[in-house]
């Protein structure tokens, strides 16, 4: 028999122990709400009873990455190619198939694609931090009393309360949730990757004062793995409008590190160096199946291929035509 998960301390079991000895009836209500008041445990999981959620619950509009809908594209083939055939061995094209990509938290297809990109450009922001010694990992906690405040109020108060205890700035990554046995509960926190020297003696009396909860979890080997890891559960916005899972703060804000944008990767051909485009298929028969070849690129004849330019530049021309005449 299936058993429905405990969704709060509304809905408990009572131990095997306790049902053998009832005889199967139903209990006068005195003897039950005894045994429900020593009851602390989870008799499925043998955890303490928490308000568990389903992975695609948002609160306030907040969520787990991933549980939103996806494009028609996301997650399909288009091919990029170089047509320098002159240049490159028998007289062949270039190709390298591709994938589109959304780079959405929200998207099912993508949204791993885009912690990975989100974490890399973590790593490059506090790379160029330079004299503050090694990065670390800090964490603070929400105190229950303040679980009803907002996502930014709370990001606010986050920041003061880092400031505080010694973190001097870096990345901030908001988590709505907390997962334990492979369930998740709502337990609104924060991680922080970046700078600072974690003082003990304020830690203890910020919680002491406040109730926050605040970690020094150590300088960190890898930047972008401890990022990727934060961003695969992270807080994600499904609500109107646009705000984001990660903001910064300290020496690594906006209005105090300035960095160079990093330069937009571009395909290039490895036989004659140029910079490989979007190809379309313009020919009469079937498109051809794509290769793996080497280093995903492979050689092929370019009959039946034209560039995506051309036939965007094609098209216009075609309506400019037809509105003329």
């Amino acid at each position: 028999m299936e058993r429905s998960l405990p969704s709060s301390q509304s809905q408990l079991v009572l131990n095997r122990k306790d049902r053998r000895t009832s005889n199967f009836g139903i209990l006068p209500l005195r003897q039950l709400e005894s045994q429900i008041e020593e009851l602390t445990k989870d008799e499925i999981w043998g955890t303490e009873i928490l308000d568990w959620v389903l992975p695609d619950v948002k609160i306030a509009n907040w969520g787990l990455p991933g549980h939103g809908e996806k494009k028609d594209s996301c997650g399909t083939f288009f091919m990029k190619g170089c047509l320098n055939v002159s240049e490159h061995p028998d007289n062949l094209a270039v190709f390298k198939p591709m994938v589109n990509r959304c780079f959405s938290p929200q998207c099912p297809e993508d949204w791993l694609s885009w912690a990975m990109r989100e974490a890399d450009r973590i790593a490059d922001r506090i790379g160029h931090v330079k004299g503050l010694g090694k990065p670390i990992h800090y964490m603070e906690s929400v105190p229950k009393a303040l679980w009803y405040v907002c996502k930014n109020n709370l990001t606010a108060f986050a920041y003061r309360i880092g400031r505080k205890v010694g973190f001097l700035g870096g990345s901030v990554i908001y988590h709505p949730f907390r997962e334990k046995g492979r369930r998740w509960y709502f337990s609104p926190h924060f991680h922080f990757i970046g700078f600072g020297f974690i003082d003990g003696k304020k830690v203890a009396e910020t919680y002491k004062t406040s109730g926050w909860i605040c970690k020094n979890l150590g300088v960190r080997k890898s930047v972008y793995g401890t990022a990727f890891y934060q961003l695969t559960h992270c807080g994600v916005w499904y609500g109107t409008g646009k705000r984001h899972s990660v903001t910064w703060c300290g020496v690594c804000s906006y209005n105090k590190l300035n960095i160079p944008k990093p330069p937009l990767d571009q395909l290039v051909c490895p036989y004659c160096g140029k910079s490989m485009e979007r190809l379309d298929w313009v020919g009469s028969e079937p498109m051809p199946l794509p290769c793996s070849g080497i280093g995903g690129f492979y050689l092929a004849s370019s009959e039946g291929w034209d560039s995506f330019s051309n036939k965007c530049e094609r098209s216009a021309r075609e309506r400019e035509h037809y509105c003329i005449y």
